[in-house]
């Protein structure tokens, strides 16, 4: 039977901590949206109580209010969300005022899940304090939500032999730290791109000590082989995935010195 795992109360100022909740709501209300009701409580914590039949007074409570929870139209919300055709060049600038409309009916439940943390399936045992605002709460969700979105668009990416290049400001112990700068061919605009986000974060670096542990990167799109078992005859390009692998500057052709 479930524990309820111990509770670590954070703050604004635990930043690496806020991040890794923020994604763990994001994934439970991604992955397991009918395991919490609509206050954000763990069903198996909400019914179980001492003395009791778990298969004959709790199982049957936990199926009936999960089976209700599967029909609700929120529960394909951010499925649906990251689903969607975006291009991959507009979703890196969207902003919590884009996102907050698109993720508006599950907002309760986010803000209840910040609070309440997550259960043995999540993979933290953080809550957010009841002094850290809303608004915050909600900008740390809608950067976790614009993550996924990117992976998602970056995904789509039709297979064609012309590789494509991500390029961001990479934290090493903490992706959820990552800034995504732009998508780009082995080309002088990726060099310039390059050059001049290397600039930026050697300012940014005097400025914020943050920055410190961050450095430019660059990661290659490389198409796979198709997935035969994945394969949708109604939509064509989901029989194809991308691998994606970091790239040293150096190994690309917009790099190397011209003779």
């Amino acid at each position: 039977m479930n524990s309820e795992k111990e509770k670590v109360v954070i703050t604004e100022i635990n930043i690496e901590e806020m991040c890794l909740l923020a994604e763990d709501v994001m994934q439970q209300l991604y992955m397991n949206f009918a395991d919490y009701d609509e206050n954000g409580n763990d069903l198996i914590m909400k019914y179980n109580r001492k003395g009791t039949d778990y298969e004959k007074d709790i199982a049957p409570l936990i199926r009936e209010e999960r089976e209700t929870l599967l029909k609700c139209p929120e529960y394909h919300l951010l499925y649906d969300l990251f689903c969607r055709s975006d291009d991959i060049g507009k979703v890196r600038y969207y902003t919590l005022e884009d996102i907050r409309p698109w993720i508006a009916p599950i907002i309760p439940k986010v803000l209840q899940l910040f609070r309440k943390g997550t259960n043995d399936c999540g993979e933290t045992n953080f809550v957010a304090a009841e002094s850290v605002p809303d608004d915050y709460l909600m900008a740390v969700f809608s950067r976790e939500v614009r993550n996924m979105m990117m992976m998602f668009a970056g995904q789509r990416m039709q297979r064609e032999d012309i590789r494509r290049y991500l390029l961001l400001l990479e934290a090493s112990s903490c992706h959820d730290m990552d800034e995504w700068r732009g998508i780009y061919f082995d080309d002088e605009n990726l060099k310039k791109a390059y050059d001049d986000l290397t600039a930026e974060w050697e300012e940014r670096k005097k400025e914020d000590r943050s920055y410190r542990s961050l450095h430019v990167a660059i990661w290659e799109f490389c198409p796979d082989q198709e997935i035969e078992d994945m394969a949708d005859s109604s939509n064509p390009t989901d029989n194809s995935r991308q691998k994606i692998s970091p790239v040293k500057p150096e190994n690309l052709q917009c790099f190397k010195k011209k003779d």
